[in-house]
């Protein structure tokens, strides 16, 4: 990201309207390296492993999507402040 709080912002906004709102992982590499670094203990690190949990999310919760309610940009840094809403549905395994 460059030091641009706007244009990072708007990357941001992108990325979660593609991939958590739209569950499109397609254009990953847009966004992030293939050493991508999680911060949720949930998810394993790298890129191949946000894939793969999110692929598995997006059938366990088929209407899953983030509601921005605040975004905070200042230099490389965009902080979010959002909600997450979701229906489990059953799994055949």
């Amino acid at each position: 990201m460059a030091d641009n709080p706007e244009s990072n912002r708007k990357i941001v906004e992108r990325l979660i309207n593609e991939v958590f709102n739209n569950h499109n992982l397609s254009n990953l590499d847009e966004y992030m390296r293939d050493d991508y670094i999680q911060h949720s203990p949930f998810v394993p690190q790298g890129k191949a492993n946000f894939i793969e949990f999110f692929e598995m999310l997006f059938k366990a919760i088929p209407d899953y999507q983030h509601t921005i309610l605040k975004m905070v940009a200042e230099g490389d840094i965009v902080m979010v402040y959002h909600t997450t809403n979701g229906h489990i549905r059953a799994m055949n395994y």
